[in-house]
Order: structure tokens, then C-alpha cells, then sequence
């Protein structure tokens, strides 16, 4: 590593100042610092600092700012990560000035989360909660300017979702969570609406693209026997918001790993997915299913009865989106037998409309009943069908119909509000992994 520092420090000393030679240089310091982080050394850290120095000396030598707050706010992640808090703190407060001034959103919105970072991780007697709050709330300000924007920006620039933009959202929520005694009505929907928010861009980024309108909605105005269920996956620590109807917002946790609470969701999806299930897995099964309805609904089984609810709508965070609410068991019967079940990636992605018992929406109908390629006939699928078009308008694409080119083309043509398909598929994360079946 010395040897790899000197030979590349003697090329950039040989090379003019320029944009490029400064990102070098702060490029050649990370590389250093990420590769040592736990075991940095003073041998090290002195050659470092100096790399991140001469790229602020020759920054603002040829007067570039944006190069300047980089190099400025690496000095100080390389301070952060040998525990010198308050001049990590500093350093990056100087680079923030900077960049907001230019305006720079998508490198503004990594030093801001660094700082938050900084005085999150600092001693108890330094931390300044609020000060932390407001560093990870201007973070995501930023990323919000950004988001319309992240496909259309230099290579350079483009980040990954899940190392770089999802981690802002979490630790942010986890900030305002964090003494369950000392929780606000402010920021439980605070919370609220930033995991609804990460829903959002979640959606975007996996889209590719800014196509998705957001408004504002409350729940007293779709149904008031309806409450909403916001579990959010921490470290360690399951937090889980309701928003029951004429209620302020209930909060509740329980202390459980992150890896705890998938193993369990992965355990419970392999039994639903096993074609040979039988009885002797039921009770293992109704086991797991219980751990998670424990977690999710039991806290606020005696709000939601008193509310006289009717309907729970989830929005599911991380793994739980990969098993089906109805499958909780509360000990006695499954959650589908007491409630009627909704999910929505978020409130916020609910337009405002009228009452559905005073429209009729078309709806577009597909689907496939016959054993097609490796995968098993539906049988179920004509009567699903069948049953919702005896409900509403529709128009149906059945077995033959149903291939890429009739669906591709009434997706389009019919501009129905409403799409249902019954067929196989997967969802996934990532979108070339996505498909259903035709």
C-alpha cells in the first residue's frame, strides 16, 4: 500500500492541476482509507491527509468549488473514521457551505448524511440529536431534488440505490425512533412519511423513471374502518407505526435482529411456496406465522377492535413484502378470517377519488388456466376471472389471447384504471429479474 501511494502521488506531483488530477487525488485517499478503515494506522493516516490536502490546495487553485467541497468533506470522513469527531464534524460543515452554495444536491445530500453520521457516532456528552436530525432531513431534501434527475445524470454521478440512497431513508428513521419514551406525534409521522417516501423512490429507481404522482391523503378520507400498519425492518429492532382513523399515531417495537426477522420471513415463504406442504409442516408453519403477526398486529389488536376496524392495510417494508398478510396467525385463526386485507407501497401514492360505490371502473382482464412452457396449469384462473367480470366492465385476454403483443396492446389502448392477471410471474427487486407469464 505505501509503495502504491508513493508511485501514484509521484505521477500526480509530475501532472498539472486540474479538475480530473484533484478527483485523483481524493479518489487515490479513499481507496486507502476503504481498503484500511479498521486498522488505518498513523503511518498511513499522515500520507493520507496530505493526498486530501493538496487536492483542497489545488481546487482552490483553479478556483473549483464543487472539487474543493469534495476534497474538503473526504478530510473529514478520514477524520470520522479515526474518531476525531469534532474536526470531522467541521470539515464537513465547511465542505456543506460550499456545496449548497453552487447548488451541488447530489453531493450536498452525501455530506449532509455524513454529518448526521458523524454527531450520530459521536461521544453521548458532543451528540446533538437535533442537529443530527436536521443533517439527515436535509440529506433526503436533497435526494428528493435528485430523484427526477437520477437517470438522466452523468455516469459519474449515478450511485446504487440500496448502498447509497436507501441507507439515508433507514438510519434517518431510526434517528427520530430512537427512545421510544421520548417519541412525538411530529416524528412518529415524520417517520412515517419518510418510509413512505423511500417507497417512492424505491419505485422510481426500479422504474427507471419519474413517472409516478403523489398527493397527500388521510385515512379518514378513503374509509374510516380502515387503519394502516407501517412496519420498518432496523438493525435491531423491529418499529411498527398504526394510523387508526381519529386516533393519534400508535407506535411499538420489539428488540429482534434484522437477520432474525428474515430468516423467519424466509421460512415462512419456503413452507407457502412448497407444493408438497402437509400437515406435519403446519405446525412449524403456524409457529413462524404467529412470531410475525406478534410482531406486526397483537400490540394493537385492543386499538384496532375498539376502533371497530374492518380493514388493515399494510405497508410493508424489506422482506415482508414477500409473504402474504393473510397467512398471520394470531393462535386461533388467520388475520384474513377477522379483517379484510389491503396492501400500497404508501398512502402518498393514493389519488384522491370518488367513492367506488359511486363508479364503475373498466377493468382489464387477463390470464392463463393452461399448463404453459414448465409451469402448471391455474384452474382457478377462468373462475377468478369469471367472477370479477361479473362485478364490473371489463375486457378479458383468456389462455391464447393472452400473449405479449394483445396485452401490450389493450395495456395501451384501453387506459382501464384497474389491471388483473391471473398467471405466474415473479417480482423482484430488480427489474430484469421481473416477469409474468403470457
Amino acid at each position: 500500500m505505501h509503495n502504491l501511494l508513493q508511485q501514484n502521488r509521484q505521477i500526480l506531483e509530475a501532472t498539472a492541476p486540474s479538475r480530473s488530477t484533484v478527483y485523483t487525488y481524493i479518489k487515490l485517499a479513499e481507496t486507502i482509507k476503504n481498503k484500511n478503515n479498521s486498522t488505518l494506522d498513523r503511518e498511513l493516516l499522515l500520507p493520507v491527509a496530505r493526498l486530501l490536502t493538496t487536492a483542497i490546495e489545488q481546487a482552490r487553485n483553479i478556483k473549483d468549488p464543487r472539487s474543493e467541497a469534495q476534497a474538503i468533506g473526504s478530510l473529514g470522513s478520514l477524520y470520522a473514521s479515526t474518531g476525531q469527531s469534532k474536526e470531522a464534524k467541521n470539515l464537513t460543515q465547511q465542505a456543506l457551505v460550499i456545496a449548497e452554495n453552487l447548488p451541488a444536491p447530489d453531493l450536498a445530500y452525501r455530506l449532509d448524511w455524513q454529518l448526521g453520521k458523524i454527531i450520530t457516532a459521536s461521544n453521548p456528552n458532543d451528540r446533538d440529536l437535533e442537529t443530527a436530525t436536521s443533517a439527515y432531513r436535509q440529506a433526503i431534501n436533497h435526494l428528493k431534488l435528485l430523484r427526477n434527475d437520477l437517470n438522466a445524470i452523468d455516469t459519474d454521478l449515478q450511485f446504487s440505490f440500496r448502498d447509497s440512497v436507501e441507507p439515508v431513508y433507514r438510519e434517518y428513521v431510526n434517528l427520530l425512533l430512537t427512545d421510544d419514551r421520548a417519541i412525538s406525534e411530529k416524528n412518529l409521522a415524520n417517520a412515517r412519511d419518510t418510509i413512505e417516501s423511500l417507497q417512492v423512490a424505491e419505485l422510481e429507481n426500479f422504474l427507471r423513471q419519474d413517472c409516478l404522482d403523489t398527493y397527500t391523503v388521510q385515512l379518514d378520507k378513503i374509509d374510516r374502518s380502515a387503519a394502516v400498519i407501517y412496519p420498518i425492518i432496523l438493525p435491531d429492532r423491529v418499529a411498527t407505526i398504526a394510523s387508526i382513523p381519529g386516533q393519534p399515531l400508535r407506535y411499538y417495537s420489539q428488540k429482534i435482529s434484522a437477520e432474525t426477522v428474515e430468516n423467519t420471513i424466509t421460512g415462512l415463504q419456503s413452507k407457502i411456496q412448497d407444493p408438497n406442504f402437509n400437515s406435519q409442516q403446519e405446525k412449524a408453519f403456524k409457529q413462524q406465522s404467529k412470531q410475525i403477526y406478534d410482531l406486526l398486529v397483537a400490540p394493537v389488536t385492543g386499538e384496532l377492535i375498539r376502533a371497530n376496524t374492518k380493514i388493515l392495510v399494510f405497508v410493508l417494508d424489506g422482506a415482508f413484502r414477500n409473504i402474504p398478510m393473510s397467512v398471520l396467525y394470531d393462535g386461533n385463526k388467520y388475520l384474513v378470517e377477522s379483517y379484510n386485507l389491503a396492501l400500497t407501497p404508501g398512502l402518498q401514492l393514493v389519488p384522491p377519488r370518488e367513492s367506488a360505490d359511486r363508479i364503475r371502473p373498466q377493468v382489464l382482464l387477463g390470464g392463463i388456466s393452461e399448463s404453459n412452457q414448465e409451469f402448471s396449469a391455474l384452474p382457478n384462473a377462468i373462475l377468478e376471472i369469471e367472477s370479477i367480470g361479473r362485478l364490473v366492465p371489463h375486457q378479458t385476454l383468456l389462455n391464447e389471447q393472452f400473449n405479449n403483443q394483445l396485452v401490450s396492446k389493450n395495456l395501451v389502448a384501453s387506459n382501464a384504471p384497474i389491471v388483473h392477471f391471473a398467471t405466474h410471474g415473479q417480482f423482484s427487486s430488480k427489474a430484469e429479474d421481473t416477469y409474468i407469464l403470457t
